[in-house]
């Protein structure tokens, strides 16, 4: 009968160290895989021009050129569907891309690290309906400095870096945060 109390405990706490070697390992890689050595990190380029990018579409509608969007601020969103702090607050950057889109700001999400069927159904899930493009390895994600996922860049309609968020825009404050700073790139214009 005390047989069963100490195997429990001895099969609880091997599935617990398996969890954290798991957790830790997976953290492990998404931190080494989103940011090789010597990267720095998405705000060092503040106040410089943004780097060129042409990515395939998630859609598979050709290629998506940065470059062809200057004159216009740009909001980057580099994301993951298996990233919760990217699912969290993808339904506020669909919301405020229907307001902002108007006004002269163009949303363009970037897949980093994902699998394609996957993220096709995030987008569909989430509804989201500004561009979609795909990051085939960790060059754009280097170019960028993102160090983890969510990271959102924002670009003047100049072309340069004005502000960078490392991080998701989640919480109760989420809507004012990133509402302030979409007004503020559209000052910069």
């Amino acid at each position: 009968m005390r047989r069963a109390p100490v195997l429990w405990s001895a099969a609880v706490g091997a599935a617990t160290g398996l969890l954290v070697v798991a957790v830790w390992t997976g953290v492990d890689w998404v931190r080494r895989a989103a940011r090789p050595a010597g990267t720095p990190p998405a705000s060092s380029l503040l106040g410089k021009p943004a780097p060129d990018l042409t990515l395939r579409r998630l859609d598979g509608g050709g290629t998506l050129d940065l470059r062809s969007f200057r004159g216009r601020p740009i909001v980057i969103n580099f994301w993951a569907s298996w990233c919760g702090p990217c699912q969290a607050e993808t339904p506020l950057l669909v919301r405020l891309s229907k307001i902002y889109g108007p006004r002269g700001v163009t949303f363009v999400g970037v897949d980093a690290q994902d699998e394609p069927n996957a993220a096709r159904g995030f987008a569909l899930r989430y509804h989201v309906d500004y561009p979609l493009v795909v990051a085939p390895d960790d060059r754009p994600l280097r170019l960028y400095g993102i160090i983890g996922l969510p990271t959102t860049v924002f670009v003047g309609a100049d072309g340069v870096v004005r502000d960078a968020q490392i991080g998701g825009f989640v919480g109760p404050d989420a809507a004012h945060a990133l509402s302030a700073r979409l007004d503020k790139l559209l000052q910069a214009r």
